[in-house]
């Protein structure tokens, strides 16, 4: 189980941490403050553990870039994810 997560530069977040996070966690905020993002951020960490996701059956990373009509600069989110699952 997730205990904590650090975000920083993702979209809109430029540094957030997150601490004593638990099976069930509500976020509050007003619109625009960040909620869905830290939640996107919080799926493509999962993907480390489990890349595919059995609802849709389909790879996380791309299921975001899709959801997110391709917007934003994803070369660099890609290659900070895959360099850090690959040890890099």
């Amino acid at each position: 189980m997730l205990k904590s997560i650090a975000v920083r530069g993702f979209r809109g977040i430029r540094r957030v941490v997150v601490n004593g996070l638990s099976e069930v966690n509500v976020f509050i905020g007003r619109n625009g403050a960040g909620k869905s993002t830290l939640l996107e951020a919080i799926y493509l960490v999962s993907s480390w553990v489990k890349p595919l996701d059995m609802l849709r059956d389909v790879h996380k990373l791309d299921y975001v870039v899709f959801r997110r009509g391709g917007r934003g600069n994803w070369m660099g989110t890609l290659t900070g994810l895959l360099s850090r699952r690959n040890g890099l």
